[in-house]
């Protein structure tokens, strides 16, 4: 099962401050309360193609970025 989710949102921060914290991929727990657990499945370089997975309870999802272009679009 996949589904389509947009979301926007405008950061008082430079555009290099919010892209350092989006870019973690894998550190979606620290500033998302509701995510219990998330880790990357693979290795190497952030990029189109990053993977990762992320608990919510007992939902877990898996993300994979789409679009990466930094420091102002990040796409999953």
């Amino acid at each position: 099962m996949s589904a389509s989710v947009s979301r926007t949102a405008v950061v008082a921060a430079p555009p290099g401050d919010a892209w350092e914290v989006l870019a973690d991929f894998g550190a979606l727990a620290r500033w998302v309360p509701e995510v219990d657990h998330a880790c990357l499945l693979r290795g190497g370089p952030p990029g189109v193609g990053t993977t990762r997975r992320v608990q919510v309870g007992r939902t877990t999802l898996l993300e994979t970025v789409r679009a990466w272009s930094p420091p102002v679009h990040l796409g999953y």
